[in-house]
């Protein structure tokens, strides 16, 4: 998981990481088998699912309220803004600066 998501993941009581690489993980994402109370759901790679962004706008527009979504991945989210299928008003990008660890 990322520095980034991983500091976002303290603020909440109940969060989930779920990186699709990961066999175990792929099954919890395609079947939704999180736990009912999580809070945070982190989805890494998801961009390698086929079919992912209506995956997430699916997911997105059946959640609970209290549920947030972070999505990471390796590819440029930016560039699936604009290859077709709306993500509107579920997505922004925000922007950060470089963060080393030494």
């Amino acid at each position: 998981m990322s520095f980034s998501a991983l500091e976002i993941a303290k603020e909440y009581n109940k969060s989930i990481y779920l990186n699709y690489d990961s066999i175990e993980d792929r099954k919890i994402i395609k079947s939704q088998e999180w736990l009912t109370d999580t809070e945070l759901l982190v989805l890494d790679e998801l961009h390698k699912m086929p079919g992912w962004k209506n995956y997430l706008k699916g997911l997105y527009d059946t959640k609970p309220d209290f549920l947030k979504i972070l999505v990471t991945g390796s590819a440029c989210l930016e560039f699936f803004r604009s290859s077709g299928d709306s993500l509107a008003d579920r997505f922004f990008l925000p922007q950060f600066d470089a963060l080393f660890r030494g």
